[in-house]
């Protein structure tokens, strides 16, 4: 315990000595601008309070106070030295179980799912017509589920790292969890779109649409190379790539599907203006 509090806890109480000693220990300098604002008369208590938790007095103690200050210290002293004489238990590295280890990709591929269907949204824009209300609609139902499904993996989750040392509550959360994982991976892995309708979605979107899409996609493909060579969405002064792994290789994926949606929209784009007639005067 530090023997400068201490001393100053059972012979001085001092407001000033207690302020430079709160200087001196105390990171907080909100706490100390306060204090030396305020008067020993409303602050006096506090400040002696905050003291005893820089001179390591256990909570516990400070909590149950009804004894001197002389009494207090003696009572922690004495405590401190039992802790110090009991064993410390190493606690062994446990390593995540595999549903877990599951979960939080998930969380992270869903996460992922809604905030493309939130851009998807914004890039219908403002029009209340007919194509796209549906539009629209088709994909606030889509969301609907995968939001139902993301709320309840992720609390369950948490639910499960409050208690995960209790393996008779930890492990039905586990079973739970298992069974949400595989919720979750029927709606992130339905069949995949064949070439017929990639085109019929072209069909259905406007020129405005398009636009902004291949905007959204350069932007992207932008930032996830940036991810790939500086760990950054933003270009950093200095290279550091992004190391082997899980992550880069899922990284690399997404940049390939990037491209490839990026030249679809491209080419459709270049079609739409070949076709659109042209006045010659």
């Amino acid at each position: 315990m530090n023997q400068e509090i201490i001393r100053w806890l059972t012979d001085s109480l001092n407001w000033e000595e207690g302020i430079q000693l709160l200087e001196r220990y105390s990171n907080n300098k909100m706490q100390i601008r306060i204090f030396k604002q305020s008067s020993p008369k409303y602050q006096a208590q506090q400040l002696e309070y905050e003291l005893k938790k820089l001179a390591g007095i256990p909570m516990e103690l400070l909590f149950n106070q009804r004894c001197s200050n002389a009494q207090l210290i003696a009572q922690a002293t004495h405590q401190n030295q039992k802790n110090v004489a009991k064993k410390p238990v190493v606690l062994k590295p446990t390593a995540l179980s595999k549903t877990i280890v599951e979960a939080k990709t998930l969380i992270t591929h869903l996460y992922t799912f809604l905030a493309k269907k939130q851009n998807e949204l914004y890039l219908i824009g403002e029009s209340n017509d007919k194509t796209a209300c549906k539009q629209r609609s088709d994909i606030i139902k889509a969301r609907k589920p995968v939001i139902a499904i993301y709320d309840q993996l992720y609390n369950t989750k948490e639910d499960y790292f409050r208690c995960c040392h209790d393996a008779a509550l930890s492990a039905p959360l586990l079973r739970k969890i298992a069974d949400i994982n595989q919720q979750a991976n029927t709606l992130l892995n339905p069949d995949p779109p064949t070439k017929n309708t990639t085109k019929k979605t072209f069909s259905d979107v406007s020129d405005l649409q398009l636009v902004k899409r291949k905007n959204a996609l350069a932007s992207s493909i932008t930032k996830t190379e940036n991810m790939l060579n500086y760990q950054s969405i933003t270009r950093l002064p200095e290279p550091h790539p992004m190391p082997e792994g899980d992550k880069r290789t899922a990284t690399m994926l997404k940049l390939t599907n990037l491209k490839t949606e990026f030249r679809s929209v491209v080419k459709e784009i270049n079609n739409r203006l070949r076709k659109t007639p042209t006045n010659n005067r």
